[in-house]
């Protein structure tokens, strides 16, 4: 679906515009508020739905640029009404769960967004003038007096370098602009992009969303300024994809290979007093945390949590036997009642050593 164009051009202004309708199931329905707060490019503002038709300026009268940003704009159109119908089906709590706990810093984002320009910019170097794909070499033979192009092999006309280097004069000069005011708005779109392919948070008042879009403009920056020093044949590399970080399994999965035990004959399995203590302890963790990765179980979440388990009443009353672990540590705030005995803490702390001792002898290597 990414590959079809979805343009049109404004009378008058003769800017190209990206235009896709929403789906079905989509298109002019209520809103629920917490799709207004993940995906407001989708919102009509004014009727609190989702829009009929999504419509993006691609900010060009030129139909080989126009053509270039309306396949990135369908990509992205694309993640946006897959995030959309993900929301619809997990509702409000649905979005909370996929929020990780980790964040990328700044730095990490600003990375990626440097790479991506230069990927881009290699790209229409290797693949050179569009106009090869709007035409075959039989086509064009036809009108001997058109400027020539290579259809074989790879590269760039010197008119097409001429031509992509008043762009990125033309993109560096924006991103600086905003950089200097520091205004994200220029970059939203691949702001959102980004946190929905890595499903992060989107969260516009959050000072992480606003730090993410300012990583971005300064990679973005440092990009455009790296390409610019292409167009002098100066040797710029692409950085390589960066490697995943091992991260072990999820808590969830340690504890499922501690249950089930060795494998091996004469192999020693928990008792079903233990799984049962580790069930909950595990529950706990990842009510309150979530289901990390074990190298993502820091020592400051550690401490955390078992400062949580130190709150924890151990006397339930009425509604608190229904209670999530957070909201029951959220309840006993007030400090009425019994709360759990060092020992009884301890020993929550102790079973989740086990599980990752447990993944460490089954030969799960990830960095701490």
């Amino acid at each position: 679906m990414a590959g079809i164009t979805y343009m049109q051009r404004r009378p008058g202004s003769g800017i190209y515009q990206f235009r896709k309708r929403l789906p079905k199931e989509l298109a002019g329905q209520v809103a629920p508020d917490h799709i207004k707060r993940h995906l407001p490019e989708l919102i009509n503002t004014d009727t609190g739905c989702f829009k009929r038709e999504l419509v993006v300026s691609l900010g060009t009268n030129d139909l080989r640029v126009a053509k270039r940003k309306d396949l990135a704009e369908a990509l992205k159109a694309a993640d946006l009404f897959e995030r959309a119908r993900q929301l619809l089906l997990s509702g409000d709590k649905g979005t909370s769960q996929r929020t990780p706990s980790i964040l990328p810093d700044s730095a990490t984002i600003q990375a990626w967004a440097f790479r991506s320009v230069l990927v881009a910019d290699e790209q229409t170097r290797k693949q050179g003038d569009f106009r090869k794909q709007l035409q075959t070499p039989q086509e064009r033979s036809q009108w001997p007096d058109l400027e020539r192009i290579r259809f074989g092999g790879m590269g760039m006309e010197a008119i097409h370098l001429e031509v992509h280097g008043e762009e990125l004069d033309m993109w560096l000069a924006d991103y600086r602009d905003a950089l200097a005011r520091y205004d994200i708005t220029i970059i939203q779109k691949e702001l959102h992009a980004y946190l929905t392919e890595n499903r992060f948070p989107i969260e516009p008042h959050s000072e992480f969303y606003q730090e993410a879009g300012l990583a971005i403009l300064r990679g973005y920056v440092e990009g455009y300024e790296a390409a610019k020093l292409r167009q002098t044949g100066k040797n710029i590399l692409t950085p390589a994809q960066p490697s995943p970080v091992e991260r072990g399994p999820k808590l969830s999965e340690a504890f499922a290979e501690w249950k089930a035990g060795s494998p091996a004959r004469g192999g020693k399995k928990p008792t079903g007093t233990t799984v049962r203590e580790a069930e909950r302890v595990v529950r706990f963790f990842t009510e309150w945390h979530g289901d990390l990765h074990l190298a993502d179980i820091t020592k400051e979440k550690a401490r955390e949590f078992r400062n949580a388990l130190a709150r924890m009443p151990t006397r339930l009353k009425g509604k608190q036997r229904t209670m999530s672990f957070r909201q029951l540590i959220e309840s006993a705030s007030c400090g009425e009642g019994e709360v759990a005995h060092a020992a009884s803490v301890n020993k929550y702390l102790n079973l989740l050593v086990a599980l990752v001792s447990n993944a460490e002898r089954d030969g799960y290597t990830f960095s701490k």
